[in-house]
């Protein structure tokens, strides 16, 4: 009778809610970037993508990641 109990119990906690709150807690919101980026076509109909700084942006550490028909870039300007 005890050796069901004990199982019981183990099989209880084992299936206990695990709490995760992300890899890093200290990823920046995108959101204070948003002035930072800057889309503009030519006559060609190529699109120019730039990633510049803005006066009170911290930009340290960031990367700019582009996904532009399924291709990727991170450099700070490019066009396609």
């Amino acid at each position: 009778y005890s050796a069901f109990i004990s199982l019981f119990a183990l099989a209880i906690s084992a299936c206990s809610e695990d709490r995760f709150d992300g890899a890093n807690g200290d990823l920046p919101e995108a959101s204070l970037y948003e002035n930072c980026f800057k889309v503009t076509v030519d006559e060609n109909n190529n699109a120019h993508f730039s990633f510049e700084p803005v006066a009170g942006v911290d930009m340290t550490g960031i990367t700019p990641v582009w996904i532009v028909d399924g291709a990727y870039s991170s450099a700070f300007e490019f066009t396609k």
